[in-house]
């Protein structure tokens, strides 16, 4: 058997879904050479149970760690990134859903070059209250390539401002993990992890072969607040790098994640089935997005001018329906990014 690979990271961070539920992700995939880690917070009768099931069908390949008390999802990525002793990390958290071929269709593009990739974007599918698959084109022609980003600085504007959709050489992980503050985590739908570890990252590839779907029902990971602090963390993390030449990729990263995933996500939640609690989370946010997109706005005029990436295609037309919030179904409709 080849060396592995992977270790497959699952924060049990009071998921809504059960243990079986998420580790039958784990259990479907067709090659078992990878490891897994296990942190779960004050596991229940139920949860043991299910953790016996699970060490019996993986041995010695799951590691488990439990925490008496309630830990921030930062520390606890940090106690596993510890344990780790495969090349590469992923996280799984409880909401997202694997293909039954997604470790050995890594494991066969890992094995296949010459150099591996220390960050490796994966075709995320947003699911739950929504359906938005990412739009794929935006890599045409460099899929399942090693590239090197300080000569492709562009792919930085391309990645997902999400930590559900890639995988990431361990060690670099330990790095960006040390950069993190548990306020400014905000577990699957943050864009502080990717873009940390992607500006600690040599080398780059997008592979095709298989994806990550992430069901998530819960409208409180969409933190308007805990946004801006991640933006402003990675921007910190860009000046202690000396990477000030990367802030103009970030500036436009930061303007797509805002004015277009997430006032894209909260425009087709609109039509989605909601709770009255759901609604009024959704029309909070929806009020706070609207205000920040405004400023931000302002704030960019001089970015329009000067920054490149502003002046890509559909940059202009993202801007201009993210200014009017009736108008935020288009975004995803329109596949505009």
């Amino acid at each position: 058997m080849e060396n592995k690979n992977l270790t497959i990271i699952v924060p049990a961070y009071h998921p809504t879904n059960t243990l079986e539920d998420i580790f039958y992700n784990i259990l479907k995939q067709k090659d078992h050479n990878f490891d897994v880690i296990l942190l779960i917070d004050r596991p229940s009768d139920n949860d043991f149970e299910t953790i016996e099931k699970l060490r019996n069908k993986l041995g010695k390949n799951l590691k488990l760690v439990i925490n008496t008390s309630h830990q921030h999802i930062d520390i606890v990525l940090k106690q596993a990134s510890e344990l780790v002793e495969t090349e590469y990390s992923y996280v799984l958290y409880s909401y997202s859903k694997l293909k039954s071929e997604f470790v050995s269709r890594i494991n066969s593009f890992l094995n296949s070059v010459n150099e591996k990739p220390d960050f490796v974007e994966l075709p995320g599918i947003l699911k739950g209250f929504i359906h938005n698959q990412f739009n794929f084109e935006k890599f045409s022609g460099i899929q399942n390539k090693v590239l090197e980003i300080e000569k492709n600085k562009e792919i930085v504007s391309k990645i997902a401002p999400f930590s559900f959709n890639f995988i990431i050489k361990n060690e670099i992980l330990k790095l960006a993990l040390e950069h993190q503050k548990s306020k400014d985590i905000n577990l699957q739908m943050s864009p502080s992890l990717s873009f940390k570890s992607i500006l600690l990252s040599k080398t780059f590839a997008f592979l095709d072969t298989t994806w990550v779907e992430d069901y998530n029902y819960d409208l409180m990971v969409l933190n308007i607040k805990s946004l801006q602090r991640n933006w402003d963390e990675i921007f910190k993390l860009a000046k202690e790098l000396n990477k000030q030449d990367y802030f103009e990729v970030l500036e436009f990263s930061k303007f797509i994640n805002f004015a277009y995933y997430f006032a894209g996500y909260l425009g087709t939640c609109r039509y989605c089935k909601r709770s009255k609690t759901q609604e009024r989370a959704l029309h909070n946010l929806t009020i706070l997005l609207d205000d920040v997109i405004k400023k931000q706005n302002e704030e960019l005029n001089e970015e329009w001018n000067k920054n490149p990436y502003f002046s890509k295609p559909n940059v202009l037309e993202i801007k201009d329906l993210a200014l009017s919030f009736t108008q935020w179904d288009l975004l995803f409709k329109k596949k505009l990014w």
